[in-house]
């Protein structure tokens, strides 16, 4: 009987750790942050607001009609296209888009000009 038990946690672990794996291929190879980055974002960034996690910057060049996806260190934030008091209030990576400004926060509400995170925008295919 002790065998049995064995076996069955054995084999649901090793059930469990192929499928976590498999996440995280997956994560890993549908990444839209994997192609060449379209704009790095340069620091310092201004603050949306005097408290809060939104901080915002210029950007030039960005098409915002071709879904651009803002990373960081090479993974996508969201949600997107979240308005500011979001973006100030909860934080946790929402961005969005406004003409040629981008309002952000780092995904874990840090201050991005000295989290030595690197933030980039990439266009989905």
């Amino acid at each position: 009987m002790l065998t049995i038990v064995r076996n069955v946690v054995l084999g649901c672990l090793i059930v469990g750790v192929s499928f976590y794996a498999t996440l995280r291929t997956l994560d890993y190879f549908n990444n839209p942050c994997r192609q060449p980055a379209a704009f790095t974002l340069s620091k310092p960034f201004g603050r949306i607001a005097v408290t809060g996690n939104g901080y915002f910057t210029t950007i030039v060049g960005v098409a915002s009609s071709k879904s651009p996806v803002l990373c960081e260190d090479g993974w996508p934030l969201g949600p997107a296209k979240v308005a500011d008091h979001e973006i100030n209030s909860i934080g946790q990576g929402r961005y969005g888009f406004d003409n040629n400004i981008i309002k952000f926060s780092a995904s874990n509400n840090s201050d991005p000009n000295v989290n030595n995170r690197i933030y980039t925008i990439v266009t989905a295919p």
